[in-house]
């Protein structure tokens, strides 16, 4: 979403009020302090959606019409409503152990008879315009991902996984690095099941290059300048200030710029 408030052509911001602009390898501003970064090629994509239905399935087989929608795992390539798509991104190489995770805003706004991330143009692309928070941590040996806060508390996620998918069965939350929570079982506290399934997925940014896929919802419309910035996502990098997603477009290097305040959880520069 575009809004003229925030000033310069090439500045853009979204509800969340955290503007970033699109820099090119010509702009001497960038890098700066670039204290670590990510090769997605080094990467697989496990990708969890949270779909919206207003069905329900009772033990016989009947299916009974709900007044409130029933939230639920859900595969890509479904019909139902998906309202919010999340990544995991698990490193290929052995030695690698940094993973990220990346969260999406969760849409109040759905499109007619679809939901926001149902758009057959790009059922296989996560716009890093929908990001909302980034968690980098670590995959240990014993089937747990760690993130760890600057004060040293550690969130933990016990997994299993299988060729193609990654279920989150517990997590456990942090308190103190001393003291953490019990885990929790997901099932008794959540309906829909932490899946992640992996896919052929890539990131982009340019998500207002398929305006098809928004005439449902009101937009303004956006600058010129920027309506066609289009590029797949190639690296990931963070500095002492910012986050930045880089892709290659005509031949230049582009980056999409976020403030740090996107990332929750910061393993980078930590045992």
């Amino acid at each position: 979403m575009f809004f003229p408030s925030c000033g310069l052509f090439n500045l853009r911001c979204n509800w969340f009020d955290l503007c970033y602009r699109v820099k090119n390898e010509q702009d001497a501003s960038f890098p700066n302090n670039i204290k670590s970064s990510f090769d997605l090629s080094h990467y697989d994509i496990y990708v969890f959606n949270l779909c919206e239905s207003y069905t329900n399935e009772d033990p016989d087989g009947n299916y009974e019409l709900l007044q409130y929608p029933v939230f639920e795992n859900c595969r890509v390539n479904t019909s139902e409503k998906i309202i919010e798509q999340n990544i995991l991104l698990l490193p290929r190489q052995l030695e690698n152990d940094t993973v990220l995770y990346i969260t999406s805003f969760s849409h109040k706004n759905l499109y007619k008879d679809k939901g926001v991330f149902n758009c057959s143009e790009f059922k296989d692309t996560f716009f890093v315009e929908d990001t909302d928070f980034i968690f980098i941590g670590k995959k240990t040996k014993d089937h747990t991902l760690e993130f760890k806060d600057k004060s040293g508390k550690i969130a933990r996620w016990y997994y299993q996984k299988d060729a193609n998918s990654l279920k989150v069965n517990q997590v456990s939350l942090p308190i103190s690095p001393s003291n953490p929570e019990s885990p929790i079982r997901l099932s008794s506290a959540f309906s829909a099941q932490m899946i992640f399934y992996k896919e052929d997925f890539h990131l982009e940014y340019g998500k207002a290059a398929y305006p098809e896929c928004f005439t449902d919802i009101k937009r303004p419309k956006p600058f010129k300048k920027v309506k066609n910035f289009k590029g797949k996502i190639d690296k990931i990098y963070l500095t002492d200030k910012h986050l930045f997603f880089m892709s290659k477009m005509n031949g230049f290097k582009e980056y999409y710029q976020f403030k740090d305040k996107r990332i929750r959880f910061d393993r980078s520069g930590q045992n």
